[in-house]
């Protein structure tokens, strides 16, 4: 169940449809394109074998969304929690990694070693988003993916490595929560001058005390580096 994530992927390909006028999206360099220079994540994605120097041939793409499996996240918190006395600033990162690794596959140079895929980031995007995959619609794992989520994400922890020195040193913070209840959406948006978090359920707004409280099923998650210079 991602629908909302998928919805707001094709927003964006759309966006830059009318923006660049070309059907092809992915490494998009237009400068004028919103989706490519604030969203989009470019990648290189491959298998490198540290005991025989096997290596699989780098696989390049984009993506606006980084995908990570509800149950997969909330295993991977138990996981890391138990291994460390408390939760840590940089776990965050860590964590959407790691459930986000996939299975491990066999090494390409044939030698009998089991891999893990490593992602390079090729640049600095302003807007992360992260799409939670739900394994049905009546999950009860929503309280437990509210206590896995953190407020501040470095790139270097949720990828194997980052080029840009940019990218190294940005931090994200979370911004922006779509969720999902009873058929329905409604989102949670922090307000930067007031400083605070604004619930939007259609044509009603309020103002939301704790972000913690949210008991809604979490579709999307935004974050945004806090110097977007």
């Amino acid at each position: 169940m991602d629908d909302a994530a998928e919805c707001f992927e094709n927003i964006l390909m759309r966006i830059h449809f009318h923006m660049v006028d070309e059907t092809k999206d992915d490494f998009c360099m237009a400068r004028h394109c919103i989706p490519h220079q604030k969203f989009s994540m470019m990648l290189l994605e491959q298998c490198v074998c540290s005991n025989c120097g096997g290596s699989s041939q780098p696989l390049p793409f984009s993506q606006m969304v980084h995908y990570i499996s509800t149950t997969s996240l909330c295993n991977q918190a138990l996981k890391m929690l138990a291994s460390r006395e408390q939760a840590t600033p940089r776990m965050f990162g860590e964590l959407l990694r790691n459930a986000s690794m996939g299975d491990l596959r066999n090494c390409p140079g044939q030698c009998g070693q089991k891999l893990q895929t490593s992602r390079v980031l090729l640049n600095s995007p302003e807007v992360v988003t992260i799409g939670l995959v739900w394994d049905s619609e009546h999950s009860d794992l929503a309280e437990d993916v509210i206590h896995a989520l953190g407020t501040c994400l470095h790139l270097g922890d949720l990828f194997s490595r980052v080029t840009e020195e940019k990218a190294r040193q940005s931090e994200l913070y979370l911004v922006g929560i779509v969720c999902y209840y009873g058929r329905h959406y409604s989102t949670f948006f922090f307000q930067t001058r007031m400083r605070r978090w604004m619930y939007f359920d259609d044509a009603h707004v309020k103002e939301v005390a704790l972000i913690s409280e949210i008991r809604f099923d979490h579709e999307i998650i935004f974050t945004e580096t806090s110097d977007k210079k």
